[in-house]
């Protein structure tokens, strides 16, 4: 799905610059003598550019981050530390080296901390491809950064060198011309199929990545101050008479007066009621657990609790 939405981006980008007259530049003209070599290249980026943008850039930053803060918290606790063992409680920021641990339910902390490294190395990851590509390249590998970045942070540094690798070689296809002409009328048509088919998954990603980022700048909102009544002052005097006690109600109250309550439709759902339930998003499952001790995602559940499958603790 994420590769899919950076493949209409990108070949609708190249489609448009050709559309207006702009004829994109490749570092090294592709001829038959030197086409194994740019394979090659492109397979050799797919894996050296995922560890210097994304792993250096953006893993690395976070797994140091979360070391700091994890040994300020310890020292913070003076010998009452309660979690895990220390060292243990240490190890455990370093899975954000190689990435796949930032959820949506991730803390606001981390999350702001993912979007600024993800903001800022794919914009690294643009300008370094001007020099060879020229600067029609920014763009669209700005837009590819922000892809893999969120394949980094979501699934792990795999997940982004397999997308980086298909990208690489799903382009080269449109501008090396492999093939006869008939195998080049079927890779055209190829191709096109997959700008069709990204195009509502790239809308999709937008609407996501803007409700995201309203939903984390709320929780950093301030929110209004509860404005409590204040009590009534005691009156001076004497106390004030009871007066005539009142006849109880009669039980069961009688099903006529002005005092009846009118029946509910319980199939009506009444104005008023607002769900406080909401699904998950798409493509995430319905239940998702996050160990409050060491962050695992994985865990068993037995007798209507949850057992962290890294630390063993019960939640």
């Amino acid at each position: 799905q994420v590769w899919l939405a950076l493949w209409f981006f990108s070949y609708g980008l190249i489609l448009l610059l050709i559309a207006i007259g702009v004829s994109p530049t490749t570092p090294e003209e592709p001829v038959a003598s030197n086409g194994w070599s740019i394979l090659y290249e492109l397979a050799d980026a797919s894996v050296y550019e995922e560890f210097a943008f994304r792993v250096l850039l953006m893993g690395l930053p976070m797994a140091v981050g979360s070391f700091v803060l994890r040994w300020m918290e310890i020292n913070r606790a003076m010998g009452a530390w309660r979690g895990p063992r220390p060292g243990r409680h240490l190890r455990g920021s370093w899975r954000y080296l190689l990435g796949g641990t930032v959820r949506r339910t991730s803390t606001k902390e981390t999350l702001v901390a993912a979007w600024a490294l993800l903001l800022f190395s794919s914009l690294l990851f643009g300008l370094a491809h001007a020099p060879s590509w020229g600067s029609w390249k920014i763009l669209p590998s700005t837009v590819a950064g922000l892809a893999f970045g969120y394949l980094f942070l979501r699934h792990g540094v795999g997940a982004a060198i397999l997308a980086h690798f298909t990208q690489n070689y799903i382009l080269s296809i449109s501008y090396l011309g492999i093939g006869g002409s008939g195998l080049l009328i079927f890779e055209d048509l190829l191709l096109f199929g997959l700008v069709f088919a990204g195009a509502g998954f790239f809308a999709w990603y937008v609407i996501y990545a803007i409700g995201h980022l309203r939903l984390l700048v709320s929780q950093f909102a301030p929110r209004a101050p509860v404005r409590y009544l204040a009590a009534a002052a005691p009156t001076a005097g004497p106390p004030a008479s009871p007066g005539v006690p009142t006849p109880a109600a009669a039980w069961p109250p009688s099903l006529t007066g002005p005092s009846t309550a009118i029946p509910r439709d319980p199939t009506i759902i009444p104005r008023e009621y607002a769900p406080t339930y909401r699904p998950p998003p798409y493509g995430y499952p319905p239940v998702r657990f996050q160990c409050p001790h060491c962050a695992w995602v994985e865990a068993r559940y037995e007798a209507g609790r949850f057992t962290c499958g890294r630390c063993g603790k019960t939640t």
